[in-house]
């Protein structure tokens, strides 16, 4: 008697045999995602602890933003509107694709973050950004985490986690 082979002690159907192999070549492009996604929860906690003293946004701070002189007057709160908000299109690139145009992009930003508005209002939407974030971190850490203990995704369940722009930005 032939020993039997990984894949066919997995019983794999070839639609799942397929699956293992497409993220088995993209398993490092994964891992490179949570990093990114790790880095983007620090900067976010960082933009969190910025609002929470008070800091960062206002009206007198999106008047500076509408001239284009707040990195001159308020290097701070540019670098955290910068900080958000390049992670707002990250994520809108990753959820979206190339399919929302300039304009759009621009409102989704503006709901997500506004300089005009008070740090307590925009620590409340980075909050939501920040779980969105840490809950698509964990569910793909999972994912990664059960393919290198099983070999397989065969009976690997994704949790429930809603990543449209809607959940994410309001």
């Amino acid at each position: 008697v032939k020993p039997l082979t990984a894949t066919q002690k997995l019983d794999l159907t070839p639609a799942q045999q397929k699956e293992d192999e497409t993220f088995g070549t993209a398993i490092l492009e994964e891992d490179k995602k949570l990093l990114t996604y790790r880095k983007d929860e620090a900067d976010l906690k960082d933009a969190m602890r910025t609002l929470g003293s008070g800091k960062g946004t206002g009206k007198w701070i999106g008047v500076k933003d509408s001239l284009g002189i707040l990195s001159f007057t308020d290097p701070e709160a540019k670098a955290t509107y910068d900080r958000v908000t390049g992670i707002v299109q990250r994520t809108l690139r990753e959820t979206l694709g190339a399919q929302f145009t300039e304009k759009e992009a621009a409102l989704l930003i503006g709901r997500a973050y506004d300089t005009a508005l008070s740090p307590q209002e925009n620590a409340k939407r980075v909050s939501s950004l920040l779980a969105q974030i840490t809950n698509i971190n964990d569910a793909r850490q999972a994912k990664v985490d059960h393919y290198r203990n099983h070999g397989s995704l065969k009976t690997y369940r994704a949790p429930a986690i809603n990543t449209s722009a809607h959940a994410i930005f309001d």
